[in-house]
């Protein structure tokens, strides 16, 4: 949830950072304020803050490594199954995370009804 610079009050900014509510990302006309790493693990949404923040820069080089070496590999292919399963996930994805719900808690959801596909 990125805060406009318009929305807050030139006095607002620097209080809100000093006290650690917020953080400033990028620099000059693209600066944008998110709520603070410490603001979302007070409030028990810690991961919701990296969701905001994006990944930093040498994250982002390792996934595109690897993104590079998948595609270079070429397609992997998926049985029926696998690709019904994968798209019960996205569907559930797609209900639950505007709600709110944590991407743990859908893991969870996720993991109990493989494992209980199985039985």
């Amino acid at each position: 949830m990125s805060i406009p610079v318009e929305g807050l009050d030139a006095w607002m900014a620097p209080y809100l950072l000093d006290q650690g509510v917020i953080e400033r990302i990028g620099s000059g006309r693209g600066v944008r304020f998110i709520l603070s790493r410490k603001f979302r693990s007070f409030q028990g949404k810690p991961r919701s803050y990296t969701r905001d923040a994006g990944l930093d820069r040498e994250t982002n080089k390792d996934l595109e490594q690897l993104v590079a070496e998948a595609r270079a590999k070429g397609s992997a292919s998926w049985s029926i199954e696998e690709k019904r399963m994968a798209s019960i996930v996205a569907k559930a994805w797609v209900l639950l995370a505007p709600l709110g719900i944590e991407t743990t808690d859908i893991r969870r959801l996720v993991n109990k009804a493989v494992r209980n596909a199985w039985k």
